[in-house]
Formats: C-alpha cells, structure tokens, sequence
C-alpha cells in the first residue's frame, strides 16, 4: 500500500496553519475548518496500491472539519447516601451490608454518632472491606441541618420584627408592648406566617417555636440540604408612612445558623461498577438505625425535601448515523500536504 500523499506547492505554505487551525476546534471552540480546491485543478489521483485513478469530487477536499459529539451514552453507576441516626456499642452491631452479605462493622463506642461513623468511613480497612464487595465511601457528613433565633424583650415599645429564613419566606410581625405583646406571642405569630410560606410549603425546612425562639430544620437531612441564610430586621413605626431601624442592641436577637448534628450522620455509597446489573443494595442492620434517603425526599410532588441520588443505568451505542455524520465532518488531508 502506498502512502498517502498530496503534491501541492501552494499549499505546502498554508500547512502549518491549516493544522493549527484544525487542532484548535473543541467542543467548546464552536470553529471548523472547511477548504477546497476546483477539482479542475486536480491533476492526478492515485488508488491506494499506487496506480493512477480518475478524479472524483472528494479529491477537491482539503479539510471539512468541525466537532460533532458522539451520540453514544455511557452507562451510570448508582450512588445513594445512608443516614445514621444510632449505633449499637458491642463487637456484633453495626452490621453494613452489600447485597445482604455483612461486609464491614461500624465500632460503636458511645461517642455522638457522627464521630464513629466519620472513623469508620475514613478508615483503609473500611475502603478495602467495602472495595471487595463492589461499592466505595464517596463523602460523609454531620446529621441533620438546623438553625435558630432567639429573641429577648425589644428595647422599644412597639417593634416591626421581620424574619426572612430565604427565598419566598420572609415575614413580618408586630410587637407592641402597650397592647399587650409577649415575645413568645409573637415568636408563635412568626412561625404560623414561617409554616405558610413558599420554603416551608415546598418543605426546604420546617419551623418551631419555643419559649424564647425560633427553630428551623432542615427535611433533607443528606448532603442535598439547603444551607440556612437567617436575618432578622427590627423597625421602630415612627407615625409616617416611613420607618426607622431599631437599635436592638446585640442581647435582643441571637441568630444560629448552620448547625449540624453530631448525633446523626449520612455516607454516600457508590457502587464501583457502571450498569443496572452492577448496582449494590447497602443496609446497616443490628442494633443499628438507618435509612436510605430517597431522591424524592419525604414528599414527592415538592422538591424542597430532595436527597442526592444517582440511579444505575446501562449505556447505549453510538448510533450507524451518527459514526457517519462524525465521519463526513472528520476529514483532514492537510496532514498529507507536501
């Protein structure tokens, strides 16, 4: 077979360029590089075993080249996260189990939860353990996300208190000690009005109140929880249709935010081989109490509520159309200029 090869003195010079150019087109680039020659001025083509043939219209084609994706899909490994709520502390709980069979103990010592859990999920033996029976430890983190407000008697008679927990939920009340207001009277108001909101409604977090405060947790206790964005603001009505800011003073409002429990804990669970037959059932038995977040979360028709999830899935081919479309953007006899 004879090498391939183009004889061009014009083109010789461009080569450096052309190639360059060709190089550069990505997937992001969106640049292609299209150059041809009038076939009239093709004057001899060779087959493949070096015999002269006649010239056909794709002998005209320097380059036609610009970037189309394959169709083809690859397959999905399924990944899911545990929650722990508690541990057994003897050698036989604790059990964590892939496909029924115990492959790994959690040791429960006695310490909050998330402490034993965080030992075991960063240990070489656990990411041996759990290796040999096709899963891996991705990520691990604390339990349940909560964050707080605590409200002392207001510095004025009459405050404007408005609370805002994030989008779609901040709310007003007012606290007028002339009248008759209790802080807790108002706290209660706060978290009727908090309960009815957007982010309540769509359960990104419920809301209690208590004797002083103001409670907030959030429903996706995984690592798909919303992060708290807290802010309180108080306003003193000054008889116009304005307002001025109360001075509060730093002991009439404490805010807490982004607490998470060390009594509890999640671990995401990956299993190592792609594919629908390859994905591992886990579970953590023996006086231990868990379970498996769901991607919906506790509601299904809301998304405030949802868990990280990946659900295995096989891949497909790349499609007999597709190969040839990549193929008719794909040439590139610039690399044969001599």
């Amino acid at each position: 077979m004879v090498a391939k090869k183009i004889n061009s003195a014009d083109f010789a010079v461009l080569k450096t360029f052309l190639a360059d150019a060709i190089a550069a087109i990505t997937s992001t680039s969106g640049t292609s590089v299209a150059v041809s020659v009038d076939s009239a001025d093709v004057l001899r083509a060779y087959g493949s075993a070096g015999t002269e043939r006649a010239v056909s219209a794709t002998d005209a084609v320097l380059a036609n080249y610009s970037y189309l994706k394959s169709d083809a899909v690859g397959a999905v490994a399924k990944v899911e996260e545990i929650y722990i709520t508690s541990l057994g502390t003897t050698s036989t709980d604790n059990k964590f189990t892939v496909n029924g069979s115990a492959v790994s103990v959690i040791p429960g010592t006695g310490l909050d939860t998330y402490y034993d859990v965080a030992s075991w999920a960063a240990a070489a033996g656990t990411a041996a353990q759990l290796s040999a029976a096709g899963v891996e430890i991705v990520s691990y983190g604390k339990g349940q996300r909560t964050a707080s407000i605590e409200f002392n008697t207001p510095s004025t008679v009459t405050t404007v208190f408005t609370v805002d927990a994030g989008p779609g939920s901040a709310v007003s009340v007012t606290y007028d000690n002339s009248a008759g207001s209790t802080v807790d009277g108002m706290i209660e108001d706060l978290r009727a009005l908090l309960a009815a909101s957007d982010a309540s409604v769509s359960k990104i977090w419920t809301v209690a109140s208590s004797t002083g405060k103001l409670t907030f947790n959030s429903n996706a206790k995984g690592s798909a929880r919303t992060s708290f964005d807290l802010s309180v603001t108080g306003y003193q009505p000054n008889g116009t249709s304005t307002a001025s800011t109360v001075s509060q003073g730093t002991a009439s409002l404490v805010l807490t935010g982004n607490t998470d429990a060390t009594t509890a804990a999640w671990v995401r669970v990956k299993s190592v081989t792609e594919g629908i037959a390859n994905a591992k059932t886990i579970t953590l038995t023996t006086n231990a109490a868990a379970e498996l977040l769901t991607a919906s979360g506790i509601e299904t028709s809301v998304s405030g509520d949802d868990e990280y999830y990946v659900a295995a899935s096989n891949g497909t081919g790349q499609s007999t159309s597709n190969v040839n479309a990549i193929k008719d953007v794909s040439v590139n006899n610039v690399q044969y200029i001599q």
